[in-house]
Parts: structure tokens; sequence; C-alpha cells
């Protein structure tokens, strides 16, 4: 029993079974992402913050944390509090799900295609929202002093460009 998200994992376990010559082989392995997720098995952080678990608990060890922006491939609702997913560095852990926007594959594609906007130092707006370091957000717009970006949730933030760096910007700048 358990899960994978490659049928060759599945299938060369049960190989590998059979060569050492079990009698008897339940293959209860199941296959992820889990379809019960529907078409939307993509999201990102809208936390500043997030701890990605190694169980579906509050309380439980932290595998590493996430920050705003970053993308996630979910692999199956773990509880109502908790989705399991990979994270852009690898790790497969358990996230909040109220930390992450979910979203299907045109809408994940759109949000990391063209120009980004890496946040290099924290910055806190007049509302009191934080923008952590590392923060990967939607580049917008920009002019001489400012950056306009999109957070996960679709808000608009006006970033000081000493703060950021443009990621995927083929065009030149004035």
């Amino acid at each position: 029993t358990g899960h994978t998200e490659f049928a060759e994992m599945r299938d060369s376990l049960v190989e590998f079974l059979q060569l050492l010559e079990f009698d008897s082989i339940t293959d209860n392995i199941v296959l992820l992402p889990d379809e019960a997720l529907g078409g939307r098995r993509f999201g990102l952080v809208t936390s500043p913050h997030s701890l990605a678990r190694i169980r579906p608990k509050a309380d439980a060890e932290a595998a590493t944390d996430v920050i705003l922006g970053e993308p996630l491939f979910l692999l199956r609702q773990a509880c109502d509090d908790f989705v399991l997913c990979h994270t852009a560095e690898g790790y497969t852990a358990y996230i909040r799900n109220s930390d992450l926007r979910r979203l299907d594959a045109d809408a994940f594609h759109h949000r990391l295609s063209g120009r980004q906007v890496c946040v290099l130092r924290e910055w806190a707006s007049d509302d009191g929202a934080t923008i952590p370091l590392g923060a990967r957000l939607k580049w917008i717009a920009e002019d001489q002093k400012r950056i306009t970006a999109e957070l996960p949730c679709g808000t608009k933030v006006r970033l000081p460009i000493a703060n950021c760096r443009v990621l995927n910007d083929a065009a030149p700048r004035e």
C-alpha cells in the first residue's frame, strides 16, 4: 500500500517482489495526483510563510518552509485542513489548505509564464501586508520607482524597484 506519482515506480516494485519470489503480491499502491482533486491540481502559496509538514497535522515536524507565490503541485487532499503536494524545491509535504490558492493547468501556466518578480528584501505595505524575501509574484508593470506585481490572491501591489528583480525579462528596460 502507499502512494506514488509514477506508474513506473509502482511497476518496478511489483516486478522486484516477483523476482524475490513472493507467493502473493497485492498491489494497493495509488497513483497520484488523486483524481478527486479534479482539474485544480496546481497551487500557489498565498501566505508570506507556511510550514510544509511531514504529516497532515498542525504540530507535525516541518519538512520545509514555503513562501508567498511558490508554485505547488497538488497530489491529494489529506484531510479538511491539509493537502499533500510537491513543492518547487521537490519536497513532498502537507500544506494547509488556507495557505494556498488552487488553480487549473491553464491558470497555473498563465501565472508562471512571462515576467516574474522576485522579492530581494522583505517589504511591508501601508496596510500591513508582508511580502517576504524570495516571494515570487506575477509582473504587471513598472515605472522608474515601483514595480506593480500581482499577489497569488489576485491583489496588485506596488513594490520599490530596489527591492525586486524581474525574471524572464526579454524586453529592454527604458
